[in-house]
């Protein structure tokens, strides 16, 4: 799908609601998505209201990315958070990148990525919408073999992974509360 902006595009992995689910919910937008982006060159991101972003390099590259007027370097494995709102720009350091990003709707949830070293069995939590292998191997509990940037969509059923030095992000999203 193309970037709300033009300037590149995405392949959406999960959102919800789906389209067609909740049709109340959906007319206004979102909830949270998640989403891989392919960056070839330097861009301007899209900005979204109401909303947070997680953004996690998931290929063995760097980037610079400016955030309202501030430039850090990023490289795989180490998410970076910033608001929706934010001025937004991403300059190519090493080469084409993919990259994953989480967009949650402040008034509705928020959502974290967790980057993890493992090896051996590992339970996946409860709370995750989405598990992806970023290098190395892992096996599902049912003995599908996971390649890199190969997503996991747990069900409502405990799901493991069988993992060998594999760096895998864990993509969390919790309902928001009341304040109170």
């Amino acid at each position: 799908m193309p970037w709300k902006n033009g300037a590149g595009t995405t392949r959406e992995i999960a959102v919800f609601p789906a389209p067609g689910e909740n049709t109340e919910i959906r007319s206004t937008g979102f909830w949270w998505r998640i989403s891989v982006a392919d960056i070839v060159q330097d861009a301007a991101f899209s900005t979204f209201d109401d909303a947070d972003r997680q953004f996690l390099v998931a290929t063995p590259s760097a980037l610079i990315l400016d955030v309202a007027g501030a430039e850090r370097a990023v490289c795989q494995g180490r998410p970076v958070a910033f608001s929706g709102e934010d001025e937004v720009a991403v300059k190519v350091v090493t080469g084409p990148t993919s990259v994953i990003n989480l967009i949650t709707r402040r008034s509705a949830c928020s959502g974290a990525i967790d980057v993890q070293l493992q090896d051996g069995r590992v339970a996946i939590s409860s709370t995750a919408v989405a598990v992806v292998l970023l290098a190395g191997s892992a096996r599902t509990g049912e003995g599908r073999k996971l390649v890199p940037m190969q997503f996991l969509l747990p069900g409502p059923e405990p799901e493991t992974l069988d993992c060998e030095s594999a760096i895998v992000a864990v993509i969390h999203v919790h309902a928001a509360t009341e304040a109170g």
